[in-house]
């Protein structure tokens, strides 16, 4: 388990400790797929936790058509 120090870090630590798994909340998987440098940081990522609130389809879908 990895909690960073600075919370709004966490694609720094995900990057640093090589995170398997993660859990989010949609607007951070949002953002996190807008930005190429977190897309290539979240290739280790096997399984992904997205919760706090409902999932837009179409989140769903460009998540799942990532290379991730």
């Amino acid at each position: 388990m990895v909690l960073p120090e600075d919370r709004r870090d966490w694609l720094g630590a995900a990057r640093r400790y090589g995170v398997t798994h993660l859990s989010m909340v949609p607007t951070q998987l949002l953002r996190a797929l807008r930005d190429d440098t977190a897309v290539s940081a979240l290739r280790n990522v096997k399984a992904l936790l997205v919760g706090g609130s409902s999932i837009p389809p179409g989140l769903v879908d460009e998540s799942l058509s990532q290379e991730l």
